[in-house]
């Protein structure tokens, strides 16, 4: 009995097109096929496409794997029925059904107030105004301007003389040796009335017009120091040069000295006389810049070791070093 075989959509358009003919089966891998006859294929196949699109664009056909989104359906067009499902439905997912539709057009987010800034100075009275603390500038133990370079620390032979000058209560001394040892420089603490007579010598010069802007100041009063606490400058070949200066200013101001600046008997009401050593200084001893900025910078370095040393008196470490054998 002979089985019966439901031809597909393709199987039909091929039996069509080939006029109802027989097609020779395709050949296995080890078999060739050889055509005794040709077989003319009838039918118009231009008519036969045509009538399939026109079957086809008239049956609808599902969008496999293609998401179309549904229409916009208003929230206050739904009806309750609809309502309900979809607050069951969101139920099931365990998501809150507490739903009311009061209007269906979308309301801007509510706005929570902007805190006010915590305000960034609040570090003390050392920070700037973004929060970040000011650099230290001045030490808060000796007052020493810390823009300035270091120095070197203070030798064992520092320490001994700096106490031994003070329990005698004399001025500290300390030379330096400059340039390999060809140049050499001694300096001297001074008297308090002395340092003074630099402060009063300011307000003078300032009276009569002689600083004219406050960033002067501090570079005058550094200089009158600095020529005060000048003991002696000399060079190591005889052929330099070679100066020594007296041990105080004048008698008024330091009285345990044997020599003092010659100064003239009459001077202006609050003239001190120190701009009278300071023309001398420039004009006799420092002819070259140079000279007076290397000199006045290892001057420097003294003051600084001096506060040093004073900062550390109550420090039994650093002096322990200059106790006497027991």
């Amino acid at each position: 009995m002979g089985k019966s075989i439901n031809l597909n959509r393709q199987q039909e358009l091929l039996a069509r097109v080939t006029g109802g003919k027989n097609l020779p089966p395709a050949a296995v891998p080890t078999e060739t096929i050889v055509s005794t006859q040709t077989d003319e294929i009838t039918g118009n196949i231009a008519e036969i496409m045509a009538e399939e699109k026109t079957r086809m664009a008239q049956t609808p056909t599902p969008n496999a794997g293609k998401f179309i989104p549904p229409e916009p359906i208003a929230v206050a067009d739904l009806t309750p029925e609809k309502m309900a499902e979809i607050r069951k439905s969101l139920s099931n997912l365990g998501a809150n059904t507490n739903i009311t539709i009061e209007n269906d057009t979308p309301q801007p987010a509510p706005t929570s107030p902007i805190p006010e800034p915590t305000p960034l100075n609040v570090l003390g009275p050392d920070s700037n105004e973004t929060g970040i603390d000011t650099p230290i500038t001045v030490c808060p133990r000796c007052a020493w301007d810390l823009t300035l370079r270091n120095g070197p620390e203070p030798t064992y032979d520092d320490k001994l003389k700096f106490i031994t000058a003070m329990l005698a209560n004399k001025p500290f001394v300390k030379r330096y040796s400059l340039f390999n040892g060809e140049l050499f420089v001694t300096f001297r603490s001074l008297r308090p009335k002395e340092i003074d007579t630099c402060y009063e010598q300011i307000v003078y010069d300032v009276n009569e017009g002689k600083i004219k802007f406050q960033g002067d100041l501090y570079e005058v009063v550094n200089r009158y120091r600095f020529y005060l606490q000048l003991v002696e400058i000399k060079t190591k070949n005889t052929n330099g040069f070679s100066f020594e200066f007296p041990e105080g200013f004048t008698p008024k101001t330091n009285k345990t000295a044997t020599t003092f600046w010659e100064l003239p008997e009459t001077l202006a009401p609050d003239d001190r006389g120190l701009g009278i050593v300071e023309e001398y200084m420039t004009a006799e001893i420092f002819q070259t810049e140079s000279l007076h900025r290397v000199v006045a910078s290892t001057c420097r370095d003294f003051n600084r070791m001096v506060t040093q040393l004073e900062a550390m008196v109550d420090n039994a470490n650093f002096w322990k070093q200059t106790e006497t054998p027991s």
